[in-house]
């Protein structure tokens, strides 16, 4: 029985090939926009989470046990066990042969799936440390915010910056009219 807990966080984004994960790792592939999250099982295979017709729908993903060559689609990759995440968390790595066990028998499950409160980052992380976070679901979810609360702030102005000179234009027009008529 493998009781191994890696706390190995690899620097940079190399070919999977080049990696050398254990079972239980945590590996982020460089997806361009996002990155994409598995759970090493072992033997160069993979558990995440998919679209349920390996497109990410908006509602629901499947468990997946995959190769990770093929998972990767040629992107740069590279173990990240979040362990520095999950000690401001004050969570400790669950044992891998635990968490490889307990997700693999979910292979085929379908689960609910959103990209900003329940995405491929969510579920390694709860599998790993058995609770959920994503750090790219925190990002977009302060930039998407703080572009409404920009948008609205902004709406605010320029409507009161309307009705100020809409009301300068209509006391203009007021007065140019009494002149005209005295």
């Amino acid at each position: 029985m493998n009781a191994y807990i890696s706390k190995k966080t690899d620097g940079d984004f190399v070919r999977v090939q080049r990696l050398q994960p254990f079972p239980g790792d945590l590996i982020e592939i460089d997806r361009g926009r996002y990155r994409h999250w598995v759970l090493y099982a072992g033997n160069g295979m993979v558990l995440h989470v998919t679209g349920l017709e390996r497109e990410i729908s908006v509602k629901w993903a499947r468990v997946r046990l995959s190769d990770l060559e093929s998972v990767s689609h040629g992107c740069l990759a590279r173990v990240n066990n979040k362990i520095a995440e999950a000690k401001k968390r004050l969570l400790s790595p669950r044992n891998s042969d635990e968490v490889v066990g307990a997700v693999t028998k979910c292979v085929g499950a379908i689960v609910p799936y959103n990209i900003l409160t329940r995405n491929c980052e969510h579920f390694v992380t709860e599998w790993k440390f058995g609770v959920a976070w994503s750090e790219q679901a925190s990002l977009w979810n302060t930039l998407l915010i703080g572009g409404y609360i920009s948008y609205n702030f902004l709406g605010c102005v320029i409507r009161r910056m309307r009705n100020s000179t809409s009301r300068y234009l209509r006391s203009y027009v007021y007065a140019n009219e009494e002149r005209a008529g005295s």
